[in-house]
Protein backbone atom coordinates (compact mmCIF):
# COMPACT_ATOMS: atom_id res chain seq x y z
CA UNK A 1 0.00 0.00 0.00
CA UNK A 2 1.53 3.50 -0.94
CA UNK A 3 2.08 5.88 1.89
CA UNK A 4 -0.35 8.05 0.86
CA UNK A 5 -2.78 6.20 -0.51
CA UNK A 6 -6.40 6.09 1.41
CA UNK A 7 -6.96 2.57 1.09
CA UNK A 8 -4.80 -0.28 -0.94
CA UNK A 9 -6.08 -0.57 -4.66
CA UNK A 10 -6.23 -4.99 -3.92
CA UNK A 11 -7.79 -5.09 -0.69
CA UNK A 12 -9.53 -2.23 0.34
CA UNK A 13 -7.13 -1.64 3.82
CA UNK A 14 -7.81 1.99 5.52
CA UNK A 15 -4.50 1.80 7.26
CA UNK A 16 -6.21 0.53 11.02
CA UNK A 17 -4.54 -2.50 11.45
CA UNK A 18 -0.92 -4.03 9.86
CA UNK A 19 -1.54 -4.73 6.52
CA UNK A 20 -0.43 -8.07 4.73
CA UNK A 21 0.80 -6.92 1.39
CA UNK A 22 1.01 -10.13 -0.23
CA UNK A 23 -2.39 -10.24 -1.78
CA UNK A 24 -2.07 -11.48 -5.48
CA UNK A 25 -5.04 -10.50 -7.95
CA UNK A 26 -5.78 -13.72 -9.72
CA UNK A 27 -8.92 -11.94 -11.97
CA UNK A 28 -8.15 -12.82 -15.39
CA UNK A 29 -9.77 -10.06 -17.03
CA UNK A 30 -8.58 -10.71 -20.85
CA UNK A 31 -10.73 -14.44 -20.32
CA UNK A 32 -13.47 -12.41 -18.72
CA UNK A 33 -13.82 -10.09 -21.81
CA UNK A 34 -13.76 -13.29 -24.07
CA UNK A 35 -16.10 -15.46 -21.45
CA UNK A 36 -18.17 -12.45 -21.31
CA UNK A 37 -18.51 -11.01 -25.26
CA UNK A 38 -17.62 -13.78 -27.29
CA UNK A 39 -19.12 -13.99 -31.07
CA UNK A 40 -20.03 -17.72 -29.76
CA UNK A 41 -23.92 -18.16 -30.71
CA UNK A 42 -26.07 -18.80 -27.40
CA UNK A 43 -28.85 -21.30 -27.89
CA UNK A 44 -32.49 -19.77 -27.95
CA UNK A 45 -34.16 -22.72 -27.54
CA UNK A 46 -35.85 -23.80 -24.63
CA UNK A 47 -36.10 -27.17 -23.11
CA UNK A 48 -38.90 -29.26 -22.59
CA UNK A 49 -39.58 -27.81 -19.16
CA UNK A 50 -39.24 -24.29 -19.58
CA UNK A 51 -41.47 -24.45 -21.86
CA UNK A 52 -43.92 -26.29 -19.78
CA UNK A 53 -43.15 -23.61 -17.04
CA UNK A 54 -44.01 -20.65 -19.83
CA UNK A 55 -46.56 -21.78 -20.75
CA UNK A 56 -48.55 -22.69 -17.43
CA UNK A 57 -47.72 -19.38 -16.05
CA UNK A 58 -49.43 -17.63 -19.54
CA UNK A 59 -52.37 -19.52 -18.73
CA UNK A 60 -52.26 -18.62 -14.64
CA UNK A 61 -52.04 -15.09 -15.92
CA UNK A 62 -54.78 -15.40 -18.76
CA UNK A 63 -56.97 -16.89 -16.38
CA UNK A 64 -56.73 -14.71 -13.31
CA UNK A 65 -57.60 -11.68 -16.28
CA UNK A 66 -60.25 -13.97 -17.20
CA UNK A 67 -61.99 -15.36 -13.95
CA UNK A 68 -64.24 -12.02 -13.17
CA UNK A 69 -65.74 -11.98 -16.56
CA UNK A 70 -66.25 -15.58 -16.95
CA UNK A 71 -67.69 -16.42 -13.92
CA UNK A 72 -67.99 -12.93 -12.15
Amino acid sequence: MSPHAAACRACGYDGEEDHDDSYEEDFDYDQFIEDEFSDQAISSTLKPWQRAVVLTLVIAFAATLLWPLLFG
